[in-house]
């Protein structure tokens, strides 16, 4: 259901940006709205994980880490 929520309103965005009538204030509202979906996306799934007892991949800013349930850190490119 979030994910349909997520492709709809990313669409509604997308048709928005091709309306050359558009205001920067519509703009930004309609951009606001599309990052605060996407976020609750990516919260939902963390959470899932969470629970689940499984680990994420996240980018730390250098390199791509890995995230476990109880709190401790892999380098994600580490190989054993």
């Amino acid at each position: 259901m979030l994910a349909q929520s997520t492709i709809k309103r990313s669409s509604i965005i997308l048709l928005a940006l091709q309306d050359d009538e558009m205001k920067n204030s519509e703009l930004s509202k309609w951009a606001d709205d599309g990052l605060k979906v996407l976020n609750d996306a990516v919260n939902d799934a963390v959470d899932r994980k969470r629970r689940l007892g499984q680990y994420w991949v996240v980018w730390d800013g250098e390199k791509p880490v890995k995230i476990y349930p109880e709190n401790s850190i892999d380098a994600a490119a580490a190989r054993s």
